[in-house]
């Protein structure tokens, strides 16, 4: 989880969220609040390896984050969305560290797609638009 949690911490640090368990979570999606962040694992591309060697010299992890708002909001979870878009494409050969301190250095954060909306509101007529990254770092240390 060290990835999600790194690229969380970045996300609160570009305004996308205010705190860890408050209203950004990885892996999970709650029913409360409302206006929330997910930073969901989703796999990602094969390591490299040093040649000649088992040792990984870089990872390439995916993830799908999510930007829910509250109750017939479009336009906030969208603004949300496309902040992250903008501000993680940012992210090339620079170190991101994650709350314990973890740090890795990212060869590049690099964004899929322009931030796309679900197509069917939830329950509770709340809008979700999506954002897939693929990425290429160091491993966490």
């Amino acid at each position: 989880m060290a990835t999600a949690d790194e690229v969380g911490t970045k996300l609160i640090a570009l305004s996308c969220a205010t705190a860890w368990g408050t209203d950004i979570f990885i892996d999970q999606q709650p029913a409360t609040p409302d206006v929330i962040v997910t930073v969901n694992n989703s796999g990602g591309g094969p390591s490299e390896f040093v040649f000649g060697s088992a040792v990984i010299d870089r990872e390439m992890p995916a993830l799908q984050i999510i930007f829910r708002g509250a109750e017939f909001d479009g336009d906030g979870p969208r603004a949300t969305a496309q902040t992250a878009f903008e501000g993680l494409a940012q992210v090339v050969a620079t170190t991101l560290t994650d709350t314990d301190t973890t740090s890795a250095f990212y060869h590049h954060i690099r964004p899929l797609h322009p931030p796309v909306m679900l197509v069917e509101r939830d329950e509770k007529n709340r809008t979700t638009w999506v954002l897939n990254v693929d990425i290429e770092k160091e491993l966490s240390a």
